[in-house]
């Protein structure tokens, strides 16, 4: 990978972030691991987890804000209860604010205009590592920033990701943060 992104706009610093999902999902890979996934996570105080929430949700928000989405405003602007549980992270929903945030964070993406890179071309093998779209903009996001009026906006998901955690919404006013057992 440093080969290839050596000398692509934004290279460098997509690379680190790459091999921070390298360096955090090692510890137990498995050869017929079809996924990145983090096995043995880094302990994570119980009273960080739910700041790393609050700024998931309030990064959202921000991304709501930047593409005038009212609904998704409303839902993250009200009162969100965050509570810890412990064990298996179930997939988020089809449908309810999971699947609203997934989407405002498609059209937050899809408003920006990316720094032109050869990484660009590395999109959808990103997206496979783990399936998950949230990491794929954590990662390209040197390419967004610029065009962007949020600062790091998947940050606080990575940092909940890369401990084995994350956060599913219970109802549209209660997410929960769900740690490792």
């Amino acid at each position: 990978m440093e080969a290839v992104l050596a000398d692509a706009a934004g290279g460098r610093e997509i690379l680190a972030r790459l091999l921070e999902i390298y360096r955090v999902t090692a510890p137990g890979w498995d050869p017929t691991d079809a996924y990145f996934h983090v096995k043995k996570p880094e302990p994570l105080p119980s009273n960080q987890a739910p700041k790393w929430a609050q700024q998931h949700l309030q990064a959202m928000l921000s991304l709501a804000r930047a593409v005038n989405n009212a609904e998704m405003k409303s839902m993250l602007g009200a009162p969100i209860t965050v509570q810890v549980t412990r064990g298996a992270v179930p997939p988020p929903a089809d449908e309810g604010p999971d699947m609203q945030i997934y989407e405002l964070a498609t059209d937050f993406i899809g408003s920006l205009t990316p720094v032109e890179s050869d990484a660009l071309l590395l999109a959808e093998a990103i997206y496979s590592m783990a399936c998950d779209y949230f990491l794929q903009h954590h990662i390209l996001w040197p390419l967004y920033r610029r065009s962007a009026s949020v600062d790091e906006p998947f940050k606080p998901y990575f940092d909940l990701w890369k401990h084995g955690a994350a956060c599913r919404f219970a109802d549209p006013t209660r997410v929960l943060v769900y740690l490792p057992s």
